[in-house]
């Protein structure tokens, strides 16, 4: 092949977002997470790619959060956007950005928090999507610490004809009320008799069971 039939081919080195992730934190981490709680956000930019990069990211928060503050130069907030726009992360490198937000009053028990965030490469590389896991609010009534215990009123080992007495403890560990609530405890097929269902209960004979 002559020297005029040579293809000269130009490769461009690019960045490499790919890996990047977030992450969130309760920075209150001895309770349930609650309405008024406080998240922190890492937001953790890696470039794995052959060239230094420059992104711009944008992180929308969703509906149960509101902005409080970030300690990162460069990162704000308007429109109920984060932005960090033009963060440059050089070959090979790792850049951290953060971010505080705070669980909305009002919010219910049982709401999932999903939060991403979009980095966007200025040099035509692929876009990354970082993205925390869904984070659970809580809240409301806790009855996992209740109890029922049994007691042989005759004394003694338990034999035919004796007479127990079941006592249910409802134990509300919770930051809530529980509202008006039914009771309902099937009842054995060795046990019969039922009486003295405290509390306005009843028992109901064609379902065996107290309430």
């Amino acid at each position: 092949t002559s020297a005029s039939d040579a293809t000269v081919f130009a490769l461009a080195l690019l960045s490499d977002f790919a890996t990047s992730s977030k992450s969130v934190a309760d920075l209150s981490p001895g309770t349930p997470l609650l309405p008024g709680d406080q998240l922190q956000f890492t937001l953790t930019l890696k470039n794995t790619g052959q060239a230094d990069g420059t992104v711009d990211l944008t992180d929308p928060l969703p509906g149960a959060l509101q902005f409080v503050s970030s300690q990162t130069p460069g990162l704000s907030f308007a429109g109920g956007v984060v932005l960090a726009p033009g963060v440059v992360v050089k070959a090979g490198s790792t850049v951290t950005l953060q971010f505080t937000a705070q669980i909305k009053t009002g919010t219910a028990p049982g709401t999932d928090i999903t939060n991403t965030a979009v980095a966007n490469p200025k040099d035509g590389s692929a876009t990354a999507t970082l993205q925390t896991p869904p984070t659970q609010v809580q809240g409301g009534p806790n009855l996992t610490g209740s109890a029922k215990i049994a007691t042989d009123l005759n004394g003694g080992a338990l034999e035919p004809g004796d007479t127990l007495e079941y006592v249910i403890t409802l134990n509300n560990t919770g930051k809530f009320p529980t509202g008006q609530m039914q009771i309902s405890d099937p009842l054995d097929a060795n046990l019969e008799a039922v009486s003295n269902v405290s509390s306005g209960g009843a028992f109901d004979l064609e379902i065996g069971r107290a309430h």
